[in-house]
This record gives structure tokens, C-alpha cells and sequence, in this order.
């Protein structure tokens, strides 16, 4: 297989990277609509933050996610048939979504076919193929965003009578942009997976079924779905899944252990590697990781996005030799557990801030696999 499908790498990242200060000014200031200006930008701030990841010691880059409003934006005007409306999978008394005290705002709504009608992420993945030689990733949210957070309101009935038909449509978006990505020279692609993520809590799967939802069976669908777009990729190219609990404001929109979808999600997802968040003090076991067979590259997110404190090296070293104990070691990574800016406008933390918890990633792969 090619060097690039050797991804996940030891010292890896979710994706997205705080945002300077001169793009969102440029993004949101009365000149924003100079679209020229403003991809300008966008393109010097890309170069930079590719050479920063490079200065650091990552082995595949991103471009931050720097085109993107949201990790999920890259689909408003690529996609027909959606529109979006307040999310209402779980309510609270203001009518947004409540996972805990993570809220999620205005949803996809499907009210006519869908159809991919332009590149997702294509243009983004180019631009960076322009300015890096190296391995370097693309993210895409993965299918179920487009369903979960409005649950059985997330569709027109009228033009999808059946789940079956509509996620045929949803699968056959990813396989084309999965296929233009791959003619484009793509060969590491992550998927941003939330939705099972968050099914996993306890507290989430209970609110779910007084809403009328069978959590499990909704994950059983969500994973036949992820399951048939990896499938469509080539044999070259590997496909990550991160499940991802969300970082808005500091706030997560799950916690526990993941157990509850181990044996159900972690034994039969055909990824090539899974991104695991395990940053916080409810999400230290390990024991889920049991299930994940083959050869599957475990990426271990002990790295917190959530707070500009400074993880320790040797705790991270020691919590991998934990996970080693149903994980070979060789199998094992480590990242941060989410993005640095899931969303464009940041987070309290600091380009130092980043810069050092991407460099402490690089220094425990060094120290624990003799390198990234």
C-alpha cells in the first residue's frame, strides 16, 4: 500500500486549527462581501498554518478548516435538497438541540432530492495539494449530521417516504465526492462522526427515547451508511471515522464510556483508523477499545481542545500503556480530542496554546513509537 495509506499517523489531529485574526475580520467585517479579498486571505493564512504544522513535526496537514464557518459548512450550496431549520432532535424550552449543556444550533433539512451538485471539499483539498508536497487530510462531516439533529423531522416526507430511499441519495453525495477527492490525489479522508458519538451517553439515549427514538436502531442505520461510503473508496486510500462528542465553548455534547456502542459500532465499522475522544474525566476507559479488530489504527484524543492547560507528558504515556492492554501498542496514536475551532470564531485558547499541545502530540509519539 502507498506511504499515504498508512494513515492514521502516531502524532495526528482532528482537522480544524484556530482561525487568525486578520480572516475572521475579513470573513465578518462590512468588506465581506469582496469574495476575492477575502479567498486571498484565506490562501495566505492556508499556507501559513500548513508550514506551522510542518515547523511542529505533523505528519499529514490540514488547511485548518479555514474556508469553513463550521466544521459542517462545507455542504451549504454543494448539496441540493437541503436547507436548514431549527434542531429539534432533543428540545429544550428554547427549541434547540440539548445534549447536556451542549446546544446545537439551526439543523440540515431535507426538502428536495438530494444531490451533490458541486465539490464538497474538493476546492479546499486542491488548494492545499498546491502548497504542501506531503500527506495531508481532508475532513467531511459524516452522513448522519444531515439527519440527526431534526431526528423524525429532519426530512419532507413527501419527497422521501422512506429513511431507505433518502440514505441511498445521502450515500451516493459521499461516494461522489469520495471518488473526486481520490481523482484529485486524496488519499487520507476523515469523517466527523457526532451523532453515535453522542448516542453512546446514557443520558443522551434516555432523552432520545422519550422523544420516540430508538437510539440503537438509529445507530445501526448511521453505521450501514458510514459502512457503504468507505466501502466506495479505493484501495489506496484510507478513511478515518472520528467520533466526536463536539467541542462548542468548552462544552461536550456526551460523556462515559463508550461502551454502551463498542461491541455495535467499534466492532463493525470498516474505517481504516477511528479517532476516540477520551479528554475527559467520565471518558477514561479504555476497555470499549476491546472490540476494534483487524488491523484498524486506534487514534487515542487524551489531548484536550477544551482548556489551554497543558496535558503531561508522562500521564499520556502512561494512559497509552493502558489502552495497549486491549489495543497493540503498534495499532495505537494519539491526537487531540477534537478540532481546535469546530467552529470558525475559536475558543479560549491561544495559537501558543495550540502550538504546544500539537507539539506535546509529536513529542509523546517520538518518545512512546520513535516518531510520528
Amino acid at each position: 500500500m502507498a506511504e499515504f495509506g498508512k494513515a492514521p499517523y502516531r502524532a495526528d489531529h482532528v482537522g480544524s486549527l484556530l482561525r487568525p485574526r486578520r480572516l475572521l475580520d475579513a470573513r465578518y467585517s462590512s468588506d465581506a462581501s469582496d469574495l476575492a479579498r477575502l479567498k486571498q486571505i484565506e490562501d495566505d493564512c492556508i499556507r501559513q498554518v500548513v508550514a506551522f504544522q510542518h515547523d511542529i513535526g505533523i505528519k499529514a496537514v490540514t488547511d485548518g478548516e479555514f474556508r469553513r464557518r463550521s466544521w459542517r459548512s462545507s455542504f451549504d450550496g454543494t448539496v441540493q435538497g437541503l436547507n436548514h431549520r431549527p434542531a429539534q432532535a432533543i428540545v429544550n424550552s428554547s427549541g434547540q438541540v440539548d445534549m447536556g449543556s451542549f446546544v446545537m444550533d439551526a439543523s440540515p433539512f431535507t426538502d428536495g432530492r438530494v444531490k451533490r451538485v458541486s465539490g464538497i471539499v474538493t476546492d479546499e483539498f486542491s488548494y492545499l495539494s498546491s502548497v504542501t508536497d506531503g500527506p495531508k487530510k481532508v475532513s467531511l462531516p459524516a452522513p448522519s449530521f444531515l439527519h440527526f439533529f431534526r431526528g423524525k423531522d429532519a426530512i419532507n416526507r413527501e419527497v422521501y417516504p422512506d429513511l431507505s430511499t433518502y440514505f441511498l441519495d445521502v450515500a451516493q453525495v459521499y461516494i461522489e465526492e469520495i471518488k473526486a477527492l481520490e481523482a484529485l490525489g486524496a488519499r487520507y479522508i476523515q469523517l466527523d462522526e457526532v451523532a453515535i458519538a453522542m448516542t453512546s451517553d446514557d443520558n443522551v439515549s434516555a432523552r432520545m427515547r422519550q422523544a420516540g427514538i430508538d437510539p440503537f436502531d438509529l445507530i445501526d442505520l448511521y453505521l450501514a451508511l458510514l459502512n457503504t461510503v468507505i466501502a466506495s473508496k479505493g484501495p489506496d486510500t484510507a478513511i478515518a471515522v472520528h467520533f466526536c462528542r463536539g467541542n462548542s465553548n468548552a462544552q461536550s455534547g456526551g460523556s462515559g464510556s463508550f461502551e454502551p456502542i463498542g461491541e455495535r459500532v467499534f466492532g463493525q465499522i470498516k474505517a481504516d483508523g477511528v479517532f476516540i475522544e477520551f479528554d475527559g474525566p467520565q471518558q477514561q476507559d479504555f476497555a470499549p477499545l476491546r472490540f476494534i479488530g483487524g488491523d484498524k489504527r486506534v487514534v487515542l484524543g487524551l489531548i484536550s481542545t477544551k482548556t489551554p492547560v497543558l496535558e503531561d507528558e508522562s500521564d499520556l504515556m502512561r494512559r497509552i500503556d493502558q489502552a495497549a492492554k486491549f489495543v497493540p501498542l503498534e495499532r495505537l496514536c494519539i491526537s487531540p480530542q477534537c478540532g481546535f475551532s469546530s467552529r470558525d470564531t475559536g475558543t479560549s485558547l491561544s495559537v501558543a496554546d495550540q502550538a504546544a499541545k500539537l507539539g506535546l502530540a509529536v513529542k509523546v509519539a517520538q518518545s512512546m513509537w520513535g516518531g510520528v
